[in-house]
Protein backbone atom coordinates (compact mmCIF):
# COMPACT_ATOMS: atom_id res chain seq x y z
CA UNK A 1 0.00 0.00 0.00
CA UNK A 2 1.29 3.39 -0.89
CA UNK A 3 0.30 6.41 1.07
CA UNK A 4 1.58 9.67 1.92
CA UNK A 5 4.86 9.19 -0.04
CA UNK A 6 5.53 6.01 2.25
CA UNK A 7 4.81 2.40 1.65
CA UNK A 8 3.19 -0.01 3.99
CA UNK A 9 4.51 -3.67 3.34
CA UNK A 10 2.90 -6.61 5.00
CA UNK A 11 3.82 -10.20 5.29
CA UNK A 12 0.49 -12.05 6.65
CA UNK A 13 0.21 -15.64 7.82
CA UNK A 14 -2.96 -17.96 8.68
CA UNK A 15 -1.19 -19.86 11.03
CA UNK A 16 -1.57 -20.12 14.75
CA UNK A 17 -1.41 -16.87 15.96
CA UNK A 18 0.71 -15.74 18.91
CA UNK A 19 -1.01 -14.88 21.64
CA UNK A 20 -1.02 -11.67 22.90
CA UNK A 21 0.67 -11.20 26.31
CA UNK A 22 3.52 -12.80 23.86
CA UNK A 23 3.76 -9.95 21.21
CA UNK A 24 6.12 -7.56 22.72
CA UNK A 25 8.88 -9.92 23.14
CA UNK A 26 8.98 -11.68 19.86
CA UNK A 27 11.43 -8.74 18.61
CA UNK A 28 13.54 -9.69 21.59
CA UNK A 29 16.96 -11.77 20.23
CA UNK A 30 16.82 -15.13 21.17
CA UNK A 31 13.23 -15.02 22.13
CA UNK A 32 10.96 -17.68 20.93
CA UNK A 33 7.21 -18.48 21.73
CA UNK A 34 6.98 -21.53 24.53
CA UNK A 35 6.56 -24.70 22.98
CA UNK A 36 2.39 -24.69 22.13
CA UNK A 37 3.57 -22.57 19.04
CA UNK A 38 5.05 -25.45 16.71
CA UNK A 39 7.11 -23.58 14.55
CA UNK A 40 9.21 -21.32 16.94
CA UNK A 41 10.40 -24.81 18.11
CA UNK A 42 12.32 -25.40 15.29
CA UNK A 43 14.43 -21.71 15.09
CA UNK A 44 16.73 -20.12 16.76
CA UNK A 45 15.12 -17.02 17.65
CA UNK A 46 16.91 -14.51 15.98
CA UNK A 47 15.20 -13.64 12.87
CA UNK A 48 12.62 -10.97 14.04
CA UNK A 49 16.01 -9.91 15.81
CA UNK A 50 17.92 -9.56 13.00
CA UNK A 51 14.66 -7.46 11.09
CA UNK A 52 14.03 -5.18 13.96
CA UNK A 53 17.47 -4.21 13.59
CA UNK A 54 17.53 -3.82 9.69
CA UNK A 55 14.25 -1.72 9.87
CA UNK A 56 15.35 0.31 12.98
CA UNK A 57 18.60 1.10 10.62
CA UNK A 58 15.84 2.74 7.71
CA UNK A 59 14.33 4.56 10.42
CA UNK A 60 10.74 2.34 9.12
CA UNK A 61 7.92 2.05 11.71
CA UNK A 62 7.46 -1.56 11.80
CA UNK A 63 5.06 -4.43 14.31
CA UNK A 64 2.74 -7.26 14.13
CA UNK A 65 -1.17 -8.00 14.40
CA UNK A 66 -2.11 -11.46 15.62
CA UNK A 67 -5.08 -13.51 17.02
CA UNK A 68 -4.56 -17.04 18.25
CA UNK A 69 -6.35 -19.26 15.81
CA UNK A 70 -6.12 -16.77 12.69
CA UNK A 71 -2.75 -15.77 12.30
CA UNK A 72 -0.73 -12.72 12.35
CA UNK A 73 0.18 -9.83 10.24
CA UNK A 74 3.81 -8.49 10.03
CA UNK A 75 4.42 -4.94 8.77
CA UNK A 76 6.68 -2.17 8.11
CA UNK A 77 6.71 1.35 6.49
CA UNK A 78 9.54 3.26 4.59
CA UNK A 79 9.68 6.47 3.16
CA UNK A 80 9.48 6.06 -1.02
CA UNK A 81 12.63 7.38 -2.04
CA UNK A 82 12.38 9.39 -5.26
CA UNK A 83 15.01 8.22 -8.09
CA UNK A 84 16.22 11.27 -9.81
CA UNK A 85 15.54 10.43 -13.99
CA UNK A 86 17.62 12.49 -16.06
Amino acid sequence: MVEDEKVRIDVIDHGEGIPKDKLDYIWDRYYRVDEEHKIAKVGTGLGLSIVKNILLAHDADFGVASKLGEGSDFYFIMPIIPVDEE
